[in-house]
């Protein structure tokens, strides 16, 4: 591979990466398993070995793989006051006996605890009151969920501790619960996808509604000396009585740990998906210090998928929002961790040739990847052929849409189906849907989009603007006040950033970080549309292929475009010139004055400044608050000879 080829391969892996996070912890839609991203994680690291450290998209590469979750893509968000990590982690019992070995050693106590599969938050009481909540995000900066955590009944707003007191845990769905929204109606794929969905709901009465739960596993309190985990376990079941700590034990012997929890899980009312090790002393914590975001002093086993076998009975094919038509075989119904599986994923015709080298008929060993999506590992007896070797049911690719009966085509590389139709019907409505979901407006899922598509009711996104309240009245199951609140809520979106406008038009591979580049690098609508693919590819992140995504998109769905935009005004972005014109910024860690660092990159951006989210060689300046912090950026910003400065500097610097 050429020095070129290689760029851009990293380049399309990391606009994959950020893509991917986005999809898991701010949309709740994963579309790879677990293991696929990791494999991706693992092909971009191999990749960088060929890259010098000092190459900006070597040092952007680096930043992101070592980074937690995913920038916060909406609402108001909180810095957290020390970090919030992820765990290390190993699919293998010796994997824990080598952590404990290199790194905790055995004279130090380490207590077992399950890893839930669900969300961490960070929740602060202060005079007895519960006065801050906030996600993970990107281990840095959360975003807030104050009003949405005080709904939740499992957790008290108000407790009987006059100090401050920050407790750190997973918030949840129960099981149970999960089975009565699913009863309900209402679809979700998973308890975590629907915890987080619930959390994140604008209307904190539907998070009450949704019966979450809080299991808390860290403690910091004012005058408390909570030095151990076990101190800091006692600590809250004692005098919070309804704010439960995760089950928890001392570690006796690794391989029976194992496999008590591997066979008590089923019997649970709350997923997990492996166990945390974790020395016991905040202590050793502290001596053994972080590896980026990684504590040394603890390690998550996770478990290994389930797996069953079952026949294939047929194939069916799916077009989706890019034009890619996705193979799913339908399998004998089958019972797998909790759940019947009828059908799973093929991922594309290349898979089904190359890889599988699968035949209806035939047995396959299948897994339920991450606990989530259903995944074939491989074919275990190939019933599909005849005693003389040959097909009995070949599968073959579909030679037209399955969506609007066009003729399809083979990918330049053979991997993918394609529907080559501007217009087809599954591209319209998943592309209704995106931009929906994109501008947060509730209320029309893919079923009533489907209904309004087929009752001619919206043909594409501009008919939103001009959906009669009427026609909306006479759909099934349709009222006054359901009619009233989407036409409004459609209606509200008629002022959009660019950015913004730029991620709900559904690009493929154009995700909310993705959207901001581009919007920076062209500042208006109208030079986005007269850009050539040579003037997308000078943007960070895009190759070959997005930036012939991108140019393709502008050509082919330009009458739409026109329409949209007489009803939906777009704002340009204003060059702004100030005091910190042609300096760029990036901020790490809580300042003195207590600000959030949102309004504090608002007021950098407004004197004409550049805010940026990893250190890297353009930038001008970290702003920090403990001159003497070692934390990564930190490190990274000495190494490139980047200014280090304070808020209070920043602050002489505006003026």
């Amino acid at each position: 591979m050429t020095a070129q080829a290689m760029r851009e391969q990293l380049e399309t892996n990391l606009a994959a990466i950020v893509r991917h996070n986005d999809l898991y912890f701010n949309q709740h839609k994963p579309e790879i398993t677990d293991g696929e991203y990791d494999e991706l994680v693992r092909n971009t690291s191999a990749l960088l070995q060929s890259f010098s450290a000092d190459d900006d998209l070597a040092i952007e590469a680096w930043e992101l793989l070592e980074s937690v979750g995913a920038e916060p893509a909406y609402g108001d968000t909180i810095t957290h006051p020390s970090q919030m990590g992820s765990l290390a982690k190993t699919t293998t019992n010796d994997g824990v006996r080598e952590w404990r070995m290199s790194k905790v050693g055995r004279k130090n106590k380490v207590m077992v605890m399950p890893k839930i599969d669900g969300l961490a938050v960070r929740i602060v009481y202060n005079g007895g009151k519960l006065t801050q909540a906030a996600t993970r995000g990107n281990g840095t900066v959360g975003q807030d969920v104050t009003a949405n955590v005080w709904a939740i009944e499992s957790i008290p707003n108000e407790i009987a501790y006059a100090g401050e007191l920050e407790l750190r845990g997973e918030i949840h769905m129960r099981k149970s619960v999960f089975k009565e929204l699913l009863e309900s109606g209402i679809k979700k794929a998973n308890p975590r996808n629907a915890a987080s969905g619930s959390l994140m709901q604008k209307d904190p009465e539907v998070t009450r509604q949704r019966r979450l739960s809080f299991l808390c596993y860290g403690a910091v309190a004012d005058e408390e000396e909570l030095d151990t985990l076990e101190k800091q376990r006692d600590f809250v079941e004692t005098t919070f009585k309804r704010i439960s700590w995760v089950k928890m034990s001392e570690l006796i012997d690794i391989d029976s740990i194992i496999e008590n929890w591997t066979q008590v899980r089923s019997t649970l009312d709350y997923d997990i998906d492996g166990i945390v090790f974790s020395a016991n002393s905040m202590d050793v914590h502290e001596e053994l210090g972080w590896n980026g975001k990684r504590p040394n002093a603890a390690i998550a086993y996770k478990f290994p998928a389930e797996r069953k076998q079952s026949s294939v009975t047929g194939i069916h094919w799916q077009a989706g929002r890019t034009g890619k038509i996705t193979p799913v075989a339908d399998i004998v119904p089958t019972h797998i961790d909790g759940s019947t599986v009828s059908n799973i994923t093929l991922h594309n015709y290349d898979n089904i040739v190359n890889n599988l080298h699968l035949q209806i008929g035939d047995v396959v060993l299948f897994e339920k990847a991450g606990d989530i999506i259903p995944q074939v590992v491989r074919v275990v007896d190939r019933h599909g052929r005849d005693e003389n070797g040959v097909y009995i049911n070949k599968i073959n690719f579909p030679k037209q849409c399955p969506a609007c009966g066009a003729d399809t085509e083979l990918s330049d590389n053979e991997i993918h189906v394609l529907c080559p139709n501007a217009n087809c019907s599954a591209k319209l409505a998943a592309a209704i849907e995106h931009y929906l979901e994109s501008l947060d407006i509730k209320g029309i899922g893919p079923g009533i989009i489907n209904l309004l598509l087929s009752e001619g009711i919206i043909r594409d996104i501009p008919d939103l603007y001009v959906m009669s309240y009427e026609r909306l009245m006479g759909l099934p199951g349709w009222g006054d006040k359901s009619a009233k609140a989407v036409t409004v809520a459609i209606l509200e979106k008629n002022e959009l950033p660019l950015a913004a406008f730029i991620r709900a038009l559904g690009i493929h591979g154009v995700g909310s970080t993705m959207a901001k580049e581009i919007a920076k690098k062209f500042k208006t609508l109208e030079a986005i549309r007269e850009a050539t693919c040579t003037s997308f590819k000078s943007i960070p992140g895009v190759g070959e292929t997005l930036s012939e995504n991108l140019f393709n998109w502008f050509d082919e769905r330009g009458p739409m475009l026109e329409e949209l935009l007489k009803y939906v005004d777009v704002e340009d972005i204003v060059e702004v010139t100030g005091s910190l014109s042609g300096k760029s910024f990036c901020l790490t860690g809580s300042m003195p004055s207590g600000r959030k660092r949102k309004d504090i990159e608002a007021d950098i951006e407004a004197a004409g400044g550049e805010v940026k989210k990893s250190v890297g060689k353009g930038l001008n300046f970290l702003v920090q608050a403990d001159p003497t912090s070692e934390s990564s950026k930190s490190k990274k910003a000495k190494s490139l000879g980047t200014e280090i400065i304070s808020e209070e500097q920043l602050m002489e610097m505006m003026g």
